[in-house]
């Protein structure tokens, strides 16, 4: 009897203290290769972290704060509020290494896709981000940053 007390005063113990104690729970966004994640991550040593994803997750992120304002059949035009500094940073979310050419900055994702960055479109003279809409088409989605 006296043992039956002391499992069952321990049992209550343990079920105190565990209501007390946060419950532990592993869950994180898709990372990508680049330090300027979309979203913010917390980093711990007890934690895995996944170190690179596809360019297609972070363009997702950088569509999900843009506005579609037209499609034609080799377009799907966006519009953001940011200027040149919001396309840059928008750029710079995508993962790859960048490469400085005449007409913008490209960068090669791990999809085989280019990010293009143009300072000055050609037909609306805003900041442009290009990056393919559709896998293997000609069909692209271009944001414009406006001041």
């Amino acid at each position: 009897m006296k043992l039956f007390k002391v499992v069952c005063s321990l049992l209550l113990v343990f079920l105190i203290f565990s209501m007390f104690e946060g419950t532990n729970l592993a869950s994180a966004d898709p990372i990508t290769c680049s330090p300027n994640s979309i979203e913010p991550q917390l980093l711990s040593d007890d934690l895995v972290t996944i170190q690179c994803s596809g360019g297609s997750i972070a363009w997702a992120g950088i569509l999900r704060t843009a506005t579609l304002t037209n499609t034609t059949k080799d377009v799907r035009n966006f519009r953001k509020v940011g200027g040149n500094n919001g396309a840059l940073s928008d750029f710079n979310k995508m993962p790859g290494n960048p490469v400085n050419r005449p007409e913008g900055v490209k960068t090669k994702t791990h999809e085989g896709k280019t990010v293009t960055y143009y300072p000055v479109s050609k037909s609306t003279a805003e900041p442009t981000l290009q990056y393919p809409a559709i896998s293997g088409t000609q069909t692209w989605d271009k944001v414009r940053f406006t001041p």
